[in-house]
């Protein structure tokens, strides 16, 4: 009887532990979601940027709302800035996408992906690409050249507490959609 009671007891913890597995799972498909698929595959493509940093950028920047404003007045899914923007444009030979375009899925993503994919290629390194979206190159430049910081990363030297957070909430959101694939 004891037997019994004891492999009732173990199949009632593989079943909650199951349940628990189940629902986590369930918990990061929703609270981290994939939208815009085809245009996030298809520019991550174009400019060489693994799909899965796209989505975490994506989520920690704008929550997939294309209609998201920023503080500092960035806006569309990749939350960029008019300046940022306007440095895009120049570099991407676009004469007719205008500022307010950001606000259409396709174009902040392609925007945001050329951005990401010019970091990435500059530093080599994801943290310091991801600093460099938040903060700027300048800033960066100029924390690598001090040696606040240095190509592998280590982030938690970053003298701007957001642009530290916004780099561990981005990666953390990378290993999720990473997971998932």
């Amino acid at each position: 009887m004891k037997k019994v009671k004891t492999l009732g007891f173990f199949i009632f913890l593989l079943v909650l532990a199951i349940l628990i597995i189940k629902s986590v799972d369930l918990y990061e498909k929703i609270e981290y979601p994939v939208k815009y698929d085809a245009y996030i595959a298809k520019y991550c493509a174009e400019y060489d940027v693994d799909k899965d940093l796209m989505c975490a950028l994506i989520k920690t920047e704008s929550g997939f709302n294309p209609h998201a404003v920023s503080d500092m007045g960035a806006i569309g899914l990749t939350q960029i800035t008019e300046d940022t923007f306007d440095w895009i444009k120049a570099k991407l030979g676009d004469t007719k996408t205008q500022y307010q375009d950001l606000k259409d899925p396709e174009t902040s993503i392609k925007y945001g992906t050329y951005l990401m994919s010019m970091h990435l290629k500059e530093y080599g390194n994801t943290e310091v690409a991801l600093a460099a979206y938040h903060a700027g190159r300048r800033n960066v430049n100029k924390w690598l050249s001090e040696g606040i910081i240095s190509l592998e990363g280590n982030i938690e030297k970053l003298p701007i507490e957001a642009t530290q957070h916004y780099v561990k909430k981005v990666m953390t959101a990378y290993r999720i959609y990473q997971k998932d694939n």
